[in-house]
């Protein structure tokens, strides 16, 4: 099996800070310091991802797996790389020590709210609780 960590790690690399106005990150009331916007012309699918917000999605021992990409209209579906189904999740404010509660969620808003108030969070991505209920800001 090849590993696709490096590959992904540079185009990760090649994306822009999101700024904290940008409009997918104000919807999903997101912390800027965890995304980036597409800027390098990236494609999906034949989708133009131009402009679009990216968080990066790691497995449980920490490891880049895929790349997570919010259209920025409402009601679109959203890209992954490398394959067309999501793979892991974001860690958001790492435990600080060990016996400490973490928060693990589905949707990336409320991740995004258990982060603001300073709690460890792990938003999950996966292709079943995609096909189950489709929250509605994605």
């Amino acid at each position: 099996m090849t590993d696709i960590t490096p590959a992904l790690a540079e185009i990760w690399q090649r994306y822009a800070p999101a700024p904290p106005d940008h409009a997918t990150l104000l919807r999903l009331e997101g912390m800027a310091s965890q995304a980036r916007i597409v800027n390098d012309g990236g494609m999906s699918n034949g989708i133009s991802l131009q402009n679009w917000l990216a968080v990066s999605l790691h497995d449980a021992r920490g490891k880049l797996t895929g790349l997570a990409h919010f259209p920025p209209t409402h009601g679109q579906r959203l890209e992954y790389l490398p394959l067309e189904y999501p793979i892991g999740g974001q860690v958001i404010n790492k435990p600080q020590q060990g016996g400490e509660v973490v928060y693990i969620v589905a949707d990336p808003k409320e991740g995004y709210k258990i982060a603001h108030a300073g709690l460890p969070c792990v938003i999950t991505f996966t292709p079943r609780s995609l096909e189950r209920q489709r929250p509605p800001h994605a």
